[in-house]
């Protein structure tokens, strides 16, 4: 049926009573399952000690992994398990069991993408980790959690991936900080969705000892119903200094009030006025559903300055937006939007 000297075997939709054979299949370097209605991995897959990926991803039958499976696969980098029902033996347990624990993955030392679903806690290892191959080797970790509220030191180890895509984690309100207090160094693209205790991604009010996210180059939010801010008070010079995607889908968010706000005490202080506020990198932007939505970029000032400056220099004169390619508006008042504001698209001036 097979040859043994396979490289790459796609299985994909797939229907199998037993998938022990492949184990003979010692050369594969590529195993997909995807769509398959495989119900468990053998000991025999342990065999395949070549092999660099394995996609189990939407397995939705898959519940039982035989024990060192995993860890015997010493040369695998790609890992992707989303919406399969494995479930993970709890870190520390004692005695047999028909299903790994995720302590296999450290014995994986060439693993750089990783795609799991959690339904419990106590299965994460506070060692959890994603190893760097190699200087060209992206680390990504996706997770997707189903437990009621996760102890935040039981995921710091995320802090040394590049690509970190975070599916309804509850029990944190801050990402930097409570997941990790150095600020997210390595990591250049972020992706949180789902999670209704969100409350911002970085609060400076807290802790200013580091640069959040210095290297990080996109980040997306999805549907973060109670998200107050991606950022409070100010940052340091360096954080979000390579930013230049925003991703956000907040549709029917009642209370949102402004899209960005510029400034803060110290700003007020000293009576500065942006006369200008540019998106440079922006081509894209949908606004939908968002009734109380008053202004789209505010200057935040204290009581005292608000009282003796003209209501014309509570906003930015103007917002630019040169490079924006699409504009949706769906259930906004575009009028209280950009009053005193009004963006500069392309090569046209729109004054207020």
């Amino acid at each position: 049926m097979f040859s043994p000297t396979f490289k790459h075997c796609c299985l994909d939709h797939c229907e199998f009573e037993d998938i022990a054979i492949i184990g003979k299949l010692k050369n594969l370097e590529i195993l997909s399952f995807l769509w398959s209605n495989i119900a468990q991995l053998p000991s025999e897959l342990g065999q395949l000690t070549k092999l660099r990926l394995l996609d189990l991803s939407d397995c939705y039958n898959l519940k039982v992994i035989a024990p060192r499976v995993i860890s015997s696969l010493i040369r695998l980098e790609e890992l992707y398990m989303s919406n399969c029902s494995v479930e993970w033996e709890n870190e520390g347990s004692n005695g047999e069991s028909s299903n790994p624990s995720l302590n296999e993955l450290m014995h994986l030392p060439y693993l750089s993408a990783l795609e799991i679903d959690i339904e419990n806690e106590n299965v994460l290892t506070r060692r959890l980790a994603l190893q760097k191959a190699g200087k060209k080797t992206s680390r990504i970790l996706k997770l997707k959690f189903n437990s009621t509220s996760i102890r935040s030191e039981n995921l710091q180890g995320v802090k040394d991936v590049e690509y970190l895509y975070l599916d309804k984690l509850q029990g944190v309100k801050n990402v930097v900080f409570e997941l990790d207090t150095e600020g997210f160094t390595q990591l250049k693209h972020l992706h949180v969705q789902n999670n209704p205790e969100f409350l911002c991604i970085v609060d400076s009010m807290e802790r200013v000892s580091c640069d959040a996210f210095p290297l990080l180059e996109s980040l997306t939010l999805h549907y973060l119903i109670n998200l107050e801010k991606i950022c409070r008070d100010e940052l340091r010079a360096k954080s979000f200094h390579e930013l230049n995607i925003i991703k956000i889908a907040m549709i029917d968010c009642e209370n949102m009030e402004e899209i960005f706000a510029i400034g803060g005490e110290n700003d007020a202080n000293n009576n500065q006025v942006h006369d200008k506020i540019e998106f440079a990198q922006l081509t894209s932007l949908s606004l939908r559903s968002l009734p109380q939505l008053t202004c789209f970029c505010k200057v935040i000032t204290t009581q005292e300055n608000l009282i003796t400056r003209s209501s014309s220099q509570l906003f930015s004169e103007k917002v630019l937006l040169p490079n924006l390619e699409a504009l949706e508006l769906y259930e906004i008042n575009v009028e209280k939007i950009w009053h005193n504001q009004l963006p500069i698209l392309s090569s046209y001036a729109f004054e207020a």
